[in-house]
């Protein structure tokens, strides 16, 4: 009878154990199922994450290359225009003497005598003749250029006095009458208006009106000897560093419509001035003729 309660006991602890074992078998097992169930969405969510991204990667890669193409054009539209630009500049030096831009019987009128970028030439003119910039400032010698010119200029000429060299101004501004004595004054020398047109503007016609230009002189040396002066090479070398270009460089009328003028400089501002070195431009015309270009193309060289 005790073997018999034994046996019982023992069958019941042993059921009792099997009872929990598959308790926890079935909580393990749930878990089991409840991870792999949760890792299965992550998985999907995962997956469809990756796709998202991917596509939009790829949306991505297609707008970055369709502006890079964009880019390309306009860098190889600005290369073309300024190998086009050069061109002309260096096709100009190969034309004859006599081959220049001549006065016509109606001239353009600038549109802005008073921006910094005004171009006056045998085309383009003052409407009416007579204007005159109202912010002139000596510069000595009796002459005067327009304010923030002459500031550039004050600063460049003590720059080439601290460099040991000088230059003083022979004609800065000049005025409408002003200009109508010159012009008549070169008539006379050179005996017909032809040769006159070479060396001197028309009243109404010269950059001189603007004030931004200046002749300069060495002493004595006013004219073509300025070419072989020290002064000249440094000029050549630092003038745009103060905004100043040779407005009428050599070889360059049928552009310009004037025959070389080593002593005359005109300000166009710092930095048109170096980009004007930086692309090898040197007219004024050829290079706003440039700049209209980079405008039609959203490009901008003064960078």
């Amino acid at each position: 009878m005790q073997e018999n309660m034994n046996d019982i006991m023992k069958h019941m602890q042993i059921k009792k154990r099997l009872s929990q074992a598959i308790g926890r078998h079935f909580v393990c097992m749930s878990i089991i199922v409840f991870a792999i169930a949760s890792a299965s969405g992550f998985v999907g969510s995962a997956m469809y994450s990756v796709h998202r991204l991917t596509n939009e990667i790829r949306a991505r890669t297609i707008v970055a290359n369709e502006a890079y193409q964009r880019v390309q054009r306009v860098k190889q539209a600005r290369q073309a225009k300024l190998a086009h630009i050069r061109n002309a500049e260096a096709e100009a030096k190969r034309r004859p003497r006599a081959d220049v831009v001549h006065y016509s019987d109606t001239c353009t009128s600038v549109a802005n005598p008073a921006s910094i970028t005004v171009i006056v030439s045998k085309t383009h003119c003052f409407s009416p003749k007579k204007w005159q910039p109202n912010d002139l400032v000596s510069i000595g010698n009796n002459e005067y250029l327009r304010a923030e010119a002459a500031t550039h200029y004050i600063n460049m000429k003590q720059a080439i006095t601290a460099a040991g060299m000088s230059f003083s101004p022979s004609s800065a501004y000049r005025s409408y009458d002003d200009q109508v004595a010159v012009y008549d004054y070169w008539v006379t020398v050179n005996k017909n208006t032809d040769a006159a047109d070479l060396v001197s503007a028309r009243p109404g016609y010269s950059e001189h009106q603007t004030g931004l230009a200046v002749d300069v002189k060495l002493g004595s040396c006013a004219l073509e000897c300025f070419a072989t002066t020290p002064t000249y090479a440094w000029l050549r070398e630092h003038s745009a560093e103060y905004g100043f270009i040779q407005r009428y460089p050599e070889k360059l009328a049928s552009i310009t419509g004037y025959e070389t003028e080593v002593w005359h400089w005109r300000y166009v501002g710092v930095e048109i001035a170096q980009a004007m070195r930086r692309l090898g431009i040197e007219t004024l015309e050829l290079y706003m003729q440039f700049m209209d270009s980079e405008r039609k193309y959203g490009n901008s060289e003064n960078r």
